[in-house]
C-alpha cells in the first residue's frame, strides 16, 4: 500500500493531463467517430473520472491511520495516611472510573479506551 500511494502521489499530476491529451487528439482525429458515439464517449468520460475520483480516494484512505483499541495498564502508588488500604485502594479506583467519565479527551475519543490500573498502597 505504501509504493501505491508514493505512485499515487508522484504521478497523479501526470496522468490526468496524459488523459486529457489522448482524448483531445482521439477526438479531433477522428471527430466523425465522436459524433457517431455521443452514448460511447459519455460512458468512457464518466469512467475516466471515476478512475481519477477512485485513485484519489484510494490514496487519501492509505494515509489515514486509525487507532482502534486504547490500552493503559499504570502503576499508581498512593500513600495510605493512616487508612487502611482496600478503603485507599477503592477510593483510587472510584476517582480513575470518574476521571474517565468525565474526561473531555476520553470522550472525544473514537477508539475503545480500557484501564488496567496497578494500584500500590504504601504505608
Amino acid at each position: 500500500m505504501k509504493a501505491l500511494r508514493g505512485h499515487l502521489s508522484r504521478w497523479m499530476l501526470h496522468y490526468a493531463p496524459l488523459a486529457i491529451g489522448v482524448g483531445l487528439v482521439v477526438g479531433r482525429a477522428d471527430s466523425s467517430w465522436t459524433q457517431a458515439n455521443p452514448a460511447r464517449i459519455n460512458g468512457l468520460t464518466a469512467l475516466a473520472a471515476f478512475f481519477v475520483v477512485f485513485l484519489i480516494m484510494v490514496s487519501e484512505i492509505i494515509r489515514i491511520e486509525i487507532f482502534t483499541n486504547l490500552h493503559f495498564r499504570p502503576v499508581i502508588r498512593v500513600a495510605a495516611g493512616g487508612e487502611t488500604p482496600s478503603l485507599v485502594e477503592a477510593r483510587t479506583r472510584r476517582a480513575l472510573q470518574a476521571a474517565q467519565k468525565y474526561s473531555l479527551v476520553a470522550n472525544s475519543v473514537k477508539s475503545n479506551i480500557a484501564i488496567e490500573p496497578q494500584i500500590e498502597v504504601v504505608p
